[in-house]
């Protein structure tokens, strides 16, 4: 093209038009695949979400499992499973490198800290050789092993506490291994960890919601009392001057469960209820953010007895579609009035 040419295109507008159309498209492109991935990430989480409980349900089955905290800055969560009150073992959620990436890991460990099964839920491992690194027959070398472990390189032969190491895939291996080694030390350290005194401070969540509720107060642990039903923790609540209100976090079972539902609920002085916090849930998003909604939450505010579902004066209205969800807040609800009543010498009739 000559420079004659060229100068004669621009004066004329060419170039500028087929410049702004190639913008136009560029900018549609990139809007249709920013709104596939508003569609597709919400299904994409739902899934791995899932996968996640589906693993823990298979290594504890019929097991509730609770969200523990924890301090190893590898373990992204710490589940503990328990079955009739009591401890079953953990599951610990990872994410460690292997040699094509992020290799996503759960670990279950018994009581007795001991491996009980190990899942490769995601990965990005070469095909047919790192990927064995996820495949049952290695991590079944890892069941029943303790935190000293070893990893053996083949054709060196493993003693009793080694785990021998995949042929050419030993980056691969040692990522997994890596991650029981952290699910473990974790759980040892729930046994082992001196009192630090922070066991009895809110979790920001609870913070922000007593905040809201009663304003700058004081929160006193106290001692749960014999009937306390799905009560887990409770609190009184105080001004610098006087008492003003208790609060009680309880554990209940809704439509998912094998996970419980993690409620606050807040009373005044009297024992009437304030309102509720869903500090824990694993219902589906629509649910919780259900169970939350004023037109639901807003029939418990002043209760003072026992709430019911029959259709009754003290009955609450259920969500369609969702009553497991709906009865699962009326008993935390119902056993936070219980326990509050224990606490003020009564009763909740």
């Amino acid at each position: 093209m000559t420079l004659k040419k060229l100068t004669s295109q621009l004066r004329s507008g060419s170039v500028w038009d087929i410049a702004s159309r190639l913008l136009t498209i560029t900018f549609l492109v990139g809007l249709c695949l920013a709104g596939v991935y508003a569609l597709t990430s919400p299904v994409i989480s739902a899934r791995e979400e899932q996968a996640r409980q589906s693993a823990m349900s298979t290594f504890f089955p019929g097991c509730h499992f609770t969200q523990i905290s924890c301090q190893a800055p590898e373990v992204e969560r710490l589940y503990k499973a328990e079955e009739a009150s009591q401890c079953s073992g953990y599951c610990a959620l990872l994410s460690v490198n292997g040699y094509g990436g992020n290799m996503e890991v759960m670990v279950a460990v018994n009581a007795d800290g001991r491996v009980r099964g190990v899942e490769v839920l995601s990965h990005s491992e070469t095909q047919n050789i790192g990927s064995l690194a996820a495949q049952e027959s290695f991590l079944s070398r890892f069941k029943g092993k303790t935190a000293d472990f070893g990893l053996v390189q083949a054709p060196n032969v493993p003693d009793e506490n080694q785990v021998q190491a995949l042929s050419g895939a030993t980056r691969s291996s040692r990522a997994v291994a890596s991650a029981v080694t952290a699910a473990l030390r974790a759980v040892e350290n729930l046994a082992v960890a001196p009192p630090t005194g922070e066991e009895d401070k809110l979790l920001p969540s609870e913070t922000s919601a007593l905040k809201n509720w009663f304003g700058e107060v004081i929160a006193r642990p106290v001692d749960l009392p014999a009937e306390h039903g799905a009560a887990v923790e409770v609190w009184q609540l105080h001004s610098p001057t006087q008492l003003v209100g208790y609060a009680v976090k309880t554990q209940t079972v809704g439509q998912n469960e094998a996970f419980k539902i993690t409620t606050l609920i807040g009373f005044n002085a009297s024992g009437a209820v304030i309102s509720y916090e869903i500090l824990e849930s694993f219902e589906l998003e629509s649910f919780t953010a259900a169970l939350l909604r004023d037109d639901f939450r807003l029939q418990f505010v002043g209760r003072t007895v026992p709430v019911t579902t029959d259709g009754g004066e003290n009955s609450v209205e259920l969500i369609p579609n969702m009553e497991k969800s709906c009865r699962a807040i009326v008993k935390a609800v119902n056993d936070g009035l219980q326990t509050v009543a224990a606490l003020q010498g009564g009763a909740a009739q």
